[in-house]
């Protein structure tokens, strides 16, 4: 396609005059007022209205970063960082119970290490994160340089399931077709009057109905498992109607 450049308009003032390097054209006024008529209409751009605090803290409790929900946004990244601290305190919460959950005496945490020690990660600890789902379970990964493992977290049952083959060896589980439904685990009881942990004990159990809402922990309990420090309820962990 070769670039046109406006020269002016002949002497009758009917025709707009156009060249392209060496060649000179001459376009009726009529032809270009016919093909503006003749040009389906262009719809307004209109944009996407920013995102609330309630929605931005949503996804990136759901795994997104923020820095990729304020670039699709069109915001600077200090608008949406700012509501995303007590959201990753979550995160991190919901991690640190499935890492505390137990099979057969032994933590998650502790198999999992075993397993990326015994693949060459001697003294480095995994990382852990994890993410809400649609269904309302949470998703936690664990890295170790290249090394991964998957398992499911369900607060409101107490359920951990492992969710590759990594997951398995690393829990010592069986082949998953001697095991359709993966681990079930046990979190940790937390600590009682003389300091010790107290696993649950082993009866019956309510299991929510497929589609209640996901249990969330108070923000009291999250302080307090991340900081390491006791924190009394506050009128914030009040239940809401």
């Amino acid at each position: 396609m070769r670039e046109l450049s406006v020269a002016g308009v002949t002497s009758d003032g009917l025709r707009l005059v156009v060249t392209a390097g060496d060649d000179v054209f001459e376009l009726p006024f009529s032809e270009i007022q016919r093909a503006q008529e003749e040009a389906p209409p262009v719809a307004p751009v209109t944009p996407a209205p920013a995102p609330t605090p309630r929605e931005i803290q949503q996804r990136i409790r759901r795994g997104e970063e923020a820095a990729t929900i304020a670039r699709l946004a069109g915001l600077p990244v200090d608008a949406v960082a700012r509501y995303e601290g007590p959201v990753l305190a979550e995160r991190e919460h919901q991690a640190r119970a499935a890492r505390r959950a137990q099979i057969d005496g032994r933590l998650v945490g502790e198999l999992v290490e075993e397993y990326f020690a015994v693949r060459g990660h001697v003294g480095a600890a995994g990382v852990w994160d994890s993410w809400l789902t649609e269904t309302g379970t949470w998703r936690v990964q664990v890295r170790a340089g290249a090394e991964q493992v998957r398992l499911g977290w369900d607060p409101a049952t107490g359920k951990v399931q492992a969710l590759d083959d990594a997951a398995r060896q690393a829990l010592h589980l069986g082949p998953r077709d001697q095991d359709a439904l993966g681990a079930v685990l046990r979190p940790v009881a937390g600590p009682g009057p003389a300091g010790p942990a107290a696993p649950r004990p082993n009866g019956p159990r309510s299991i929510e109905p497929r589609g209640a809402r996901a249990q969330v922990p108070r923000w009291s309990d999250i302080l307090s498992d991340v900081s390491g420090r006791s924190v009394e309820p506050g009128p914030q962990d009040e239940p809401k109607a």
